[in-house]
Parts: C-alpha cells; sequence; structure tokens
C-alpha cells in the first residue's frame, strides 16, 4: 500500500511539474506577445507624431528680443540662402520656451524658434540651402539677421521626443567609431554601420549597438563634428 501511495504522489508531483512548466511557457509567450503589441504601438505613435511634424524645423541661437519680428528674421534667412522674393516659402513662426525634441543647439538668453512650413518639400529645400552653406564654410549666424554677433545660428527638423533620443545616442557612437554616419531624413533617423554602405532606419534605440570604450572598435579615439 505504501509503495501504491508513494508512486501516486510521484505521478502526481510529475503531473504538477509539468503542469507548472506548461503555464510559465504559456505567460512568458502572452508576456512576449504584450511586449511586441506595446513596441508596435509605440513605433506607430512615433510615426504618427513624426508625420505630423514633417513641416516643422527648430531654429536655435536666436537672441529674444522685445517687439520683435519672426518673420523679418526669415526673410533675412531667405536673403541669405538666394531665395528669390517671389520664391520664399509660406511660413508660420513662433517662439516656444521650453526644448522640444528637435535636436539644436540651445542658447541661455534665447528660446528656440519653431517654423512650420505649408509644403514639406519648402520644408526641405529651406533645410538643403542650409546645409549647403555650411558645406561652403558660410554657416549662418547673427549677422546675417541683423545682429552685431556672428554668433551661429542653427538650424535642424523638429523631431519626436523619440526620435531625438535615438539621433543624440546614435551621434555618441559616432563619436566613438561604432557608426559610421547619422542622418535625419523627413524626421527619421539613418545609421551606417562601419564597413557598411547601406543606411538602416532607426526606430528604436534597441537597434543601435552598444556603446564601446572611449578606444572605440579599432583602437582609435575618433570623434567627428556631427553638429549642424
Amino acid at each position: 500500500l505504501t509503495t501504491k501511495i508513494e508512486g501516486a504522489t510521484n505521478a502526481l508531483e510529475v503531473k504538477i511539474d509539468n503542469f507548472k512548466t506548461e503555464i510559465t511557457a504559456d505567460i512568458h509567450l502572452i508576456e512576449d506577445t504584450l511586449q511586441h503589441q506595446q513596441q508596435q504601438m509605440t513605433a506607430m505613435k512615433n510615426e504618427i507624431e513624426r508625420n505630423n511634424l514633417s513641416k516643422e524645423i527648430v531654429m536655435a541661437g536666436i537672441p529674444r528680443l522685445q517687439d520683435e519680428n519672426l518673420y523679418n528674421y526669415f526673410n533675412s534667412i531667405c536673403d541669405f540662402f538666394e531665395y528669390g522674393k517671389e520664391h520664399r516659402p509660406f511660413i508660420y513662426a513662433k517662439r516656444f520656451d521650453t526644448r522640444k525634441s528637435g535636436d539644436v543647439r540651445n542658447n541661455t538668453s534665447s528660446s528656440n524658434v519653431l517654423i512650420e512650413f505649408c509644403f514639406r518639400h519648402a520644408k526641405n529645400d529651406f533645410l538643403a540651402k542650409y546645409f549647403k552653406k555650411l558645406k561652403l564654410n558660410n554657416a549662418l549666424n547673427l549677422q546675417h539677421l541683423g545682429f552685431t554677433s556672428s554668433n551661429r545660428v542653427f538650424i535642424d527638423e523638429n523631431l519626436t521626443k523619440t526620435n531625438y533620443i535615438i539621433k543624440r545616442e546614435a551621434r555618441k557612437l559616432k563619436k566613438i567609431g561604432a557608426l559610421e554616419e547619422v542622418r535625419v531624413r523627413d524626421g527619421a533617423v539613418f545609421v551606417k554601420f562601419p564597413n557598411n554602405n547601406n543606411e538602416i532606419p532607426i526606430s528604436s534605440k534597441s537597434q543601435l549597438p552598444p556603446a564601446l570604450n572611449n578606444d572605440g572598435p579599432t583602437g582609435n579615439n575618433r570623434h567627428s563634428n556631427t553638429n549642424n
């Protein structure tokens, strides 16, 4: 009788253990599914926000003045970018006091200026002219806006919070050589990995490589000025 009881007990314990294993596996599967769905929802929300910001840029480094006219500043920039008066894009401009999401330098004596274009291609053309001047070592500065100072004026796309964080982390990785290039196009972040010519869109920090030591992957302390 004792042997039968022990056998039944052991069999019951095996069934219980198997049941626990199955339940644990099911719970892990549910957790993985929920996590995947949450990631998809977060990515979708970020994509919707990116699309909403697709016509916007942020300008930093312009001191705030009483009774200032932001549209006059914009027209002065258009003159510097060699727009014809009949080809100047239509925009809406305003100051905002809190740094939202654009990856541009700020100044303690100024707040960023938000510019919204009527058309996205007009925004892209405006940014292209800005970067063209940079490549020609003729960067936009306050003198072009009528100030006496020659401090730089920085312009960049208005990024979502998620994409701003991705860009910030990607630039850190580029400085240590973990990434070859970091670019922003239409509010999305693209990177190139070393020895790879393909641009890869990055929608999550988890897609970035882990941070390396200061010597970088090749033993060289590589630094790159990726700021606009």
